[in-house]
């Protein structure tokens, strides 16, 4: 769920109304930017300042509000969204987040481009794996929900922020048997035996956003895929990249670079 300005809007009737006034809140509601299986995000101004925000609205029957509003609370880096604060009202949750100016998320960003350059997307991963590795090392934090349309970035700077922290959980053990995240991101250890390392999930995650980016596609068509050696469609990207990915896209996860930062220090990302 993007937190965006320029990202094209497909408003329903319902959704150009006048602007929703929150009540005991210094808010208003305005369009409809995206929606996700829990919640809603708007675009909404903070009356006493004029300041443009980014409200995402989540109902309160289930746990996710309360818990992502407590993981963003502790975070601080210039490449994860800002939460600027949270309340309830009635049976939501409301989480108020900076609004990124000009941006569109990295999946529409790949869908126009159709393939990322090499170089572009190199500083792409600089940045994203900044944000993960602050995550994993300084908050114990996995985000585990990774994927294109939870990075929004600015085409014309080629900068980005990481949101979307719904599915994120504690690394309180280094194995997992619950995931909320996406199934084409996921690693071939939660499809097939639901037991995962959470930072090496992120790090699955990764690879196929890697991929993604210089092939203009997903490397996996179906779960079977996973086992089979990696296709690369596409030869226009140096050895060293394709060897990146595909030491990050091992199927087997004691293969695959042990942290982010193993990932940020591979030759490809040194060159």
């Amino acid at each position: 769920m993007g937190s965006c300005t320029s990202r094209k809007q497909h408003l329903e009737p319902e959704e150009q109304l006048p602007p929703q006034n929150l009540a005991r809140t210094d808010y208003s509601l305005h369009e409809k930017l995206g929606a996700g299986g829990f919640g809603t995000v708007f675009r909404a101004t903070r009356h006493k300042t004029g300041e443009q925000v980014v409200a995402k609205k989540i109902r309160t029957d289930v746990d996710i509000p309360d818990q992502e509003a407590e993981l963003m609370t502790e975070l601080d880096h210039p490449k994860i969204i800002r939460l600027l604060e949270h309340f309830k009202q009635r049976r939501f949750t409301f989480l108020i987040l900076e609004l990124l100016p000009n941006c569109m998320d990295l999946f529409d960003y790949i869908d126009y481009k159709d393939r990322v350059p090499e170089k572009n997307a190199k500083y792409i991963l600089l940045q994203l794996t900044s944000a993960l590795c602050y995550l994993h090392e300084e908050k114990q934090i996995a985000h585990l929900d990774v994927k294109p349309e939870n990075i929004l970035i600015q085409p014309d700077s080629g900068n980005i922020k990481l949101i979307d922290f719904g599915a994120a959980q504690r690394i309180t053990s280094t194995t997992l048997t619950t995931f909320r995240g996406t199934q084409q991101y996921a690693s071939p250890e939660i499809l097939f035996t639901r037991k995962y390392n959470p930072v090496a999930a992120d790090i699955w995650a990764l690879g196929v956003i890697f991929y993604k980016m210089v092939m203009g596609h997903l490397p996996f068509k179906r779960s079977r895929d996973y086992m089979k050696p990696l296709c690369f469609t596409f030869t226009g990207v140096s050895p060293l990249c394709l060897e990146t990915i595909s030491i990050i896209l091992n199927p087997n996860p004691d293969f695959r670079p042990c942290s982010v930062r193993d990932v940020r220090s591979s030759r490809w990302m040194k060159t």
